[in-house]
């Protein structure tokens, strides 16, 4: 018999025995569970299992390391993000090809204005089938979940790519 679906209040209560109820100190805290999906998710709202199972165990490799109170710190969390933005751009670029474009916009900083970032990912030479068209190039990593377009027409990386590519 399968198991019951989690509510995102069961969801809540595991994560917040696991990692206490805010993420962070002073003014700047937030709830963690709220925290681990707005960061984990991609550009199209989506939690992929396999990164956050990265994530987690990441962070908690590094608490065991670091002997914490919680099993999971703030710091602990941050360093499984960045695990596992690693892997999952990695896992990314070896399925789709035209993802090693982003290898453009290595070491810039989001947001990014739509039509220079075109151009960037157009320059980038690759073996993809998208050629230097860069409008098709980007909306191509945009329905991978790599971008988002903002409100007010900027462009933003979502966390779970941003650290591995290298992207601030």
């Amino acid at each position: 018999m399968p198991p019951e679906k989690l509510t995102d209040e069961n969801q809540n209560e595991i994560i917040k025995s696991l990692m206490g109820e805010y993420f962070g100190k002073g003014s700047n805290k937030s709830i963690t569970y709220i925290w681990l999906v707005n960061h984990i998710e991609d550009a199209n709202n989506i939690v992929l299992p396999r990164s956050l199972l990265n994530l987690i165990s990441h962070a908690a490799r590094h608490a065991l390391q670091n002997n914490s109170d919680y099993s999971l710190t703030a710091k602990s969390l941050l360093h499984g993000l960045r695990e596992a933005s690693r892997y999952r751009c990695d896992e990314v670029q070896r399925e789709y090809p035209v993802v090693q474009r982003m290898r453009a916009i290595r070491g810039e900083f989001a947001p990014f204005n739509k039509e220079e970032l075109e151009k960037l990912l157009a320059n980038e030479k690759n073996e993809d089938g998208f050629g230097t068209d860069g409008r098709a190039i980007f909306n191509e990593l945009k329905d991978l979940g790599i971008f988002k377009i903002r409100y007010n027409g900027d462009v933003a990386v979502s966390d779970l790519y941003k650290y591995g590519f290298e992207i601030g």
